[in-house]
């Protein structure tokens, strides 16, 4: 726990932190006393009261006493084996800490069994990092400590694993060791200067570039250290296809961002400022794979020292690099340029430049012995120079394409660590690609495409003429129906004038029904009248003869 803080919390010394301790009791001893600084709040938490416990929880997996988010750094040690269903705890852990807060776990691999008052677990790095994913939180570091650590108690019998894990969000500048051990970081300002590196397409290990090719060389779940992964699109074939564990070191926070979800580790710095065996164990890998990479650097022999010893005795370092002494450069030196581009050749973040030659030596001196060397060819008007140089005279293009390596783009290589004597590998007896039968096959694959593409057009042309004339007979249908619609609205005119002139003339029938009937209802009156008169009485006798 000491380590932790001093790796991960020792620059926040004057920054208020809330530090709780799972687990807390003291029994033999307690966290508290790494943790006093004057801005911290350490808090003991425990299932029971006792010494340096300052919060009793009710559930060891519903911590309703503390808030979500409330806590910037949560450690536990010497716990996690007794907790039944320690990943219900973990997911409270999770739910405590704030965005960008971090974890210290520290649980034993190994040791007697001791209950307390159950002993239920013990763990590895495997475990811890899936224990990690499981509650969302990024494993920053994950390791078993089984070297001696020479105290005379009965510590290294236990052989503790320690995870370091952060919850995503909030202020990154702590995220792991590259900024805990003070590794020189990239800035944000300083990372807009970072040509972003794509790739558009998949990888497969039959392809013929050079991601292609070292993916082929890479045995499934092995552990590979990525130096220079870009946006990530090759660690994410490590991982998801391969199933390898993947740790990476990557200059450009904005391309490391993209890359983390992938690795178990990223480190973001300049591979020029930092010993990276100071930062992993050596021999700890089966992989270590510099994808044009080594050109970038200002002393790539130190790097690969570094390699040397952090690969396994049968590790392999894999490295791709651009070939300098290509076609397209030695044409355009002939022209007097030297144009720098955003990548290929001549990228402009290039510092050391390369043939097979100079390549074979920097790795031989750096004793690794070269297994395997293959290259990717590409002719001239293939690169991003874009020049066949068509108008040079014959001998000239002749003398330029067809040397040794002239139209080599990249060489890949395989190295193990080590000089094998009486080797004689056949990558040294393998002849130069032939450019003019390289130029023949491009001529014919674009000639073939010509084909499709003329084929594709005729065809286009086909269906165009088709769905014109189809066109046209929907455009003289639609005529004859607008005719039709136009015949059917004069005819509701008509219709319309028919039915107004009915309308006034059933109007002008129904006032003359109403007079009518207006002079019956009088006449009735006048009726009923007489009869009800005398005279009407004095003659109904004379009325009855």
């Amino acid at each position: 726990m000491k380590t932790f803080v001093e790796k991960y919390l020792l620059d926040k010394g004057d920054t208020a932190l809330i530090i709780v301790d799972i687990g807390a009791q003291d029994i033999g001893g307690s966290y508290r006393r790494f943790f006093h600084r004057e801005k911290w709040q350490y808090i003991g938490v425990d299932l029971e009261q006792g010494a340096n416990i300052d919060l009793v929880l009710n559930d060891p997996y519903n911590w309703t006493e503390i808030k979500t988010e409330s806590v910037d750094v949560v450690v536990s040690g010497q716990t996690f084996e007794h907790i039944e269903y320690f990943w219900l705890t973990m997911k409270e852990v999770a739910r405590i800490l704030k965005p960008g807060g971090m974890c210290c776990i520290i649980a034993p691999s190994g040791g007697p069994e001791h209950r307390y008052p159950v002993d239920c677990w013990r763990f590895y790095p495997d475990g811890f990092r899936a224990l990690a994913r499981y509650a969302g939180l990024k494993a920053l570091e994950v390791r078993t400590d089984r070297e001696p650590s020479g105290f005379s108690d009965d510590s290294d019998t236990w052989a503790d694993t320690v995870l370091v894990a952060r919850k995503p969000g909030g202020h990154s500048g702590s995220e792991g060791p590259a900024a805990a051990e003070k590794a020189p970081r990239v800035t944000a300002e300083e990372d807009k200067k970072y040509h972003v590196y794509e790739r558009s397409t998949g990888i497969r290990p039959d392809d013929s570039d050079s991601l292609g090719r070292l993916a082929g060389w890479i045995q499934p779940n092995s552990t590979v250290l990525e130096l220079g992964p870009a946006t990530g699109f090759f660690t994410r074939y490590l991982r998801e296809t391969l199933h390898c564990v993947v740790d990476c070191v990557e200059i450009s926070p904005e391309m490391a961002e993209r890359t983390i979800p992938y690795c178990r580790e990223m480190y973001i710095v300049d591979l020029d400022d930092v010993l990276l065996e100071e930062k992993w164990n050596v021999e700890s890998y089966d992989y270590i794979v510099a994808s044009d990479v080594l050109e970038h650097l200002k002393d790539p022999g130190r790097v690969l020292r570094s390699c040397w010893k952090l690969l396994r005795k049968e590790g392999k370092l894999l490295v791709s690099i651009p070939n300098i002494g290509h076609a397209a450069v030695v044409g355009n030196l002939l022209r007097g340029r030297f144009d720098y581009t955003d990548e290929g050749l001549l990228d402009k973040t290039h510092l050391r430049f390369f043939t097979r030659e100079s390549l074979v030596a920097l790795l031989e001196d750096c004793r690794f012995s070269v297994e395997k060397l293959e290259t990717v060819v590409r002719l001239p008007e293939e690169t991003e120079i874009k020049d066949d140089f068509a108008d040079f005279p014959e001998e000239v293009q002749d003398a330029i394409l067809n040397r040794p390596d002239g139209i080599t783009y990249q060489f890949v290589v395989m190295a193990s660590p080590g000089i094998i004597h009486d080797y004689d590998p056949a990558w040294k007896k393998e002849p130069g690609a032939d450019a003019a039968e390289l130029r023949r096959e491009r001529t014919l694959r674009l000639e073939e495409q010509i084909t499709e593409l003329r084929q594709a057009l005729a065809q286009a042309e086909k269906l165009i003429a088709e769905q014109t004339q189809e066109m046209d007979a929907l455009r003289s249908g639609l005529a004859g129906a607008e005719e039709l619609v136009a015949e059917r609205d004069r005819e509701l005119v008509t219709l319309s004038e028919q039915m107004a002139a009915q309308r006034n003339e059933i109007e002008a029938l129904r006032k003359g029904l109403s007079h009518c009937e207006k002079l019956a209802f009088e006449r009735a009156e006048e009726l009923e009248a007489i009869k009800s008169s005398r005279l009407w009485r004095y003659t109904e006798i004379l009325r009855r003869k």
